[in-house]
């Protein structure tokens, strides 16, 4: 074999020859096929070949087949997946959709003894009553009305309030705001100040309503009682009346949230004015003193002629 030959694999026809220890025998590095050479002929002879062009071709043919069935059993996993996740989707939408309609069946399906809430409340509403009206405004344009109204129910009623109906010169609503009085619960035959503010009303108001509303004790959360108010004084301040005194708490038990409400009062006893501030305080445990302070200027229609100031707490 001379030097710079080229030697071409008999099996697989590569070039990449090389020539082993033995002077001989020859190996081609592509297909790895074993050849003996011979100096007098220079041509190489195939002795034993690792070449296996027939394996090679079925090879070269499945390798793409098998690419292709493994994508198409991934893609079917996939989607196999993503049908199994829609239907736990529609089973829990449908779920949710019959639970709301279960719900829905249990609310109109009430016995004939029970009473929505709403009915309860209208049924009271016309107990509690207006005793005194009086309007004023604010510095910033705004309006205000202090309501005198009583409890003439034989019984408890909670949350007494009042709301304010504003209606144009067709007759449309245009304003609705309602007010609540700072006592919670209102004994039979008991009286409260209730104060209603607008901010803004409306400029085209031809005509308004106020009418009351209540609801029933409800027994739940914490309740709300009177904590004692031992003294007080009434001075003028900066245009405004300040009532400063103390309060004590009475009770055995701990009460919290104590707030002072002030009404100011003309001289038939209508009430013109009111303020409420919390004490200084607010948590009171038995027998506890506290200070308080409250402001009264805003919603005032005229010189007081006198004074009520109570403490609202809860146990």
């Amino acid at each position: 074999m001379k030097i710079g030959q080229k030697i071409q694999c008999q099996a697989c026809g590569a070039s990449s020859v090389n020539k082993l220890a033995d002077q001989s025998m020859l190996e081609c590095q592509y297909c790895g096929a074993m050849m003996t050479f011979s100096e007098d002929s220079n041509i190489p002879s195939t002795v034993q070949s690792q070449y296996k062009p027939a394996k090679l071709g079925f090879l070269l043919v499945m390798i793409p087949i098998l690419v292709i069935a493994l994508m198409i059993i991934f893609w079917l996993v996939f989607q196999n997946i993503r049908k199994n996740r829609s239907m736990d989707s529609y089973e829990v939408e449908i779920s949710a959709v019959a639970e709301t309609m279960d719900q829905d069946k249990a609310k109109y399906s009430l016995k004939a003894t029970d009473k929505p809430q709403s009915e309860t409340t209208d049924s009271i509403n016309h107990l509690l009553t207006i005793e005194s009206q009086m309007t004023g405004e604010t510095t910033n344009g705004g309006k205000y009305w202090i309501l005198g109204v009583q409890n003439n129910n034989d019984q408890q009623i909670a949350r007494p309030g009042v709301m304010l109906s504003m209606f144009d010169l067709d007759g449309k609503r245009i304003e609705e705001q309602g007010g609540w009085s700072l006592r919670e619960v209102l004994e039979p035959g008991e009286q409260t100040a209730i104060l209603l503010y607008l901010n803004e009303p409306p400029t085209n108001t031809v005509k308004q309503q106020i009418t009351t509303f209540a609801s029933q004790p409800n027994q739940m959360g914490l309740k709300q009682v009177e904590v004692k108010v031992q003294d007080y004084s009434v001075t003028i301040k900066n245009q405004q009346f300040e009532i400063i005194g103390d309060v004590v708490n009475q009770h055995e038990s701990p009460v919290k949230y104590v707030r002072l409400v002030a009404v100011a009062y003309n001289v038939v006893g209508e009430p013109i004015g009111i303020g409420n501030a919390f004490t200084t305080v607010k948590n009171l445990a038995p027998n506890q003193g506290s200070g308080f302070k409250v402001r009264v200027g805003t919603f005032l229609t005229a010189e007081p002629d006198s004074w009520q100031v109570w403490a609202l707490g809860r146990l």
